[in-house]
């Protein structure tokens, strides 16, 4: 649909239902019409093509506009209506689109494996950049800072990384012990 079709289609409505205001014997009502069309069309209320479409009923009713041209503007009137609110659902589904989007973004990025949380080398890396960053880091740092990992996991992160050489366990043991990187090996991946 071309992205003209919605002003132009309420031009030609507003414009008919001046034409048609213009045979009115009852000024009143020819200017209610005439402010609901303009109020409508250049300020673009969609509460004013309402409003246009009861005074039509109205004017209808009364015997100030034949029921042909009434149909006309009816159908018109409806077809816009229909037309907008599909236009304003896709603008909606966009903005909902785009909110999930940005909520993406919002969080470090997940990369699922076999269905069983962020894959186990890009958590083993985000470990050792955290112990990095503190310098040395407890059980319980690692833990408060992986929130969404459970203990087991992180333990078993933690030994792979030993067995690597990337980390090394220091300390008197179970909770004064820490985890710390191995510098000489830290320094050469990191060049």
């Amino acid at each position: 649909m071309s992205s003209d079709f919605i002003p132009q289609r309420s031009f030609e409505i507003a414009f008919a239902a001046f034409r048609v205001a213009a045979l009115f014997k009852r000024p009143y009502l020819r200017d209610a019409v005439e402010i609901a069309a303009t109020d409508f069309y250049a300020k673009n209320k969609k509460d004013a093509l309402g409003r246009l479409e009861r005074l039509i009923r109205v004017a209808e009713a009364i015997g100030e506009i034949g029921q042909a041209n009434a149909a006309v503007l009816y159908r018109e009137i409806g077809n816009l209506q229909t037309v907008s609110s599909q236009e304003d659902f896709r603008i909606e589904t966009i903005r909902q689109s785009e909110a999930e989007i940005e909520s993406i973004f919002s969080k470090p990025p997940m990369v699922m494996e076999n269905g069983n949380g962020i894959n186990a080398a890009m958590r083993q890396t985000n470990i050792a950049d955290f112990i990095r960053q503190c310098g040395n880091a407890a059980m319980k740092d690692i833990i408060v800072a992986f929130p969404d990992v459970s203990e087991r996991t992180l333990r078993y992160d933690l030994q792979k990384l030993c067995d690597q050489d990337l980390i090394e366990r220091a300390g008197n043991g179970g909770p004064s012990s820490y985890y710390r990187l191995i510098g000489e090996r830290v320094r050469s991946n990191n060049l």
